[in-house]
């Protein structure tokens, strides 16, 4: 190896060891979305969080790539959301219902809305990236802002008896391999790319 190629290959594993450690390491809450992470040290003192998963919910299965091994939460299928055609509710919708069912605001308090938010941005964005195949989209900072205010202004109560979650039925999200057979079917991708993303998310 030349030179010129050490020092690119040097570049690279900087760049990518930096943004690995830029990740945020987020502790676990007592909320259904409580968070799992498996870490190891880092070359600069840093951790990384590899993995972080939910603890009851619908089926995860291996739409997540590297961050695998959970159960996304249950989310309220009956539930019509307040403010309907606020920008807040269609969000909701354009990003929340990409994995799982419509959440309502009444699940969590408003102080738990943040964090919660947060970690399903993280997820979002991470899938974004690392896991083309099903495509995920996630918010900007202005959308982000625009459901958090919209979850904590119809957020329950902190008086409530029940704040973990409503009352009606639940509906589990979809799987991994029941979203690329919908992809296949609007005619998203072919016979061969979706027999490929099968057998890939089989062997996980």
């Amino acid at each position: 190896m030349n030179k010129r190629n050490r020092m690119l290959l040097g570049s690279t594993v900087t760049v990518m060891a930096t943004s690995l450690t830029a990740l945020p390491v987020m502790s676990a809450d007592k909320t259904p979305f409580e968070s799992r992470e498996i870490q190891r040290p880092a070359d600069n003192g840093q951790k990384i969080a590899q993995a972080m998963c939910g603890t009851c919910g619908g089926s995860w299965e291996g739409r997540c790539g590297g961050m695998k091994g959970g159960m996304m939460p249950n989310a309220s299928g009956t539930v019509e959301l307040p403010e309907l055609n606020s920008a807040g509710a269609r969000l909701i919708k354009q990003y929340c219902m990409q994995c799982h069912a419509s959440p309502t605001p009444k699940q969590h308090t408003a102080p738990a809305w943040p964090t919660i938010v947060a970690r399903m941005n993280t997820r979002m964005q991470w899938m974004s990236s690392n896991n083309k195949a099903m495509n995920i989209k996630a918010p900007t900072e202005n959308e982000l802002r625009t459901i958090t205010a919209y979850l904590q202004k119809h957020a329950a109560q902190p008086s409530d008896a029940n704040t973990q979650g409503p009352q009606e039925p639940l509906v589990p999200g979809k799987s991994a391999i029941e979203i690329l057979k919908d992809r296949y079917a609007r005619g998203e991708i072919d016979r061969k790319e979706y027999l490929r993303m099968l057998e890939d998310l089989n062997k996980r």
